[in-house]
């Protein structure tokens, strides 16, 4: 009785989805021009600005290497590692297969309980969790980790390093 829902928002979830998937495949695409064979110590940055409310950007930043040791005859791979980690996996027998990643835009309608601990006569007096934003985080992030886990099987990886998990509002 009158708990709050979590609700992803599907169109928005996509364009964030899509928009980094963009950015990535044209720093491919650099780095294909350029002859490397993988792209290290690569940072996602999120844009936004004040006069266009609703747009989603990305930027993605790396750097190009080359290797001598290896011959590689495919697209580069991707990796935000940096160069020295990357060449600690590839040392022990690993090589990265891509950079894997998912957003997740979701709406929390908080329920009567909530609603009330908010706005009641002592809502201003102490600190209190809002369960149904806890929970609409937690939804949020699995949803983002089933994605990321969903693009790591289709790159037929063994696992994935340095998850890092950001929230905004």
């Amino acid at each position: 009785y009158g708990a709050g829902q979590t609700f992803e928002l599907e169109t928005q979830t996509a364009a964030w989805n899509d928009a980094r998937t963009l950015a990535l495949d044209r720093l491919r695409d650099e780095a294909v021009a350029a002859g490397a064979d993988a792209l290290v110590g690569i940072r996602l940055k999120r844009g936004g600005y004040d006069w266009a409310a609703g747009l989603v950007e990305f930027v993605a930043i790396g750097t190009a290497v080359r290797t001598e040791r290896f011959e590689l005859d495919h697209t580069p791979v991707l990796s935000h590692l940096s160069g020295q980690d990357f060449a600690k996996l590839v040392r022990h027998g690993f090589w990265p297969v891509g950079i894997v990643a998912g957003s997740t835009v979701a709406y929390v309608a908080a329920g009567f309980g909530q609603q009330s601990r908010v706005s009641g006569m002592l809502s201003g007096r102490q600190n209190q969790e809002l369960p149904d934003y806890t929970r609409g985080l937690y939804d949020a992030r699995a949803l983002a980790m089933e994605r990321v886990t969903r693009e790591a099987h289709g790159l037929h990886a063994h696992g994935v390093v340095g998850v890092t998990i950001e929230r905004s509002e």
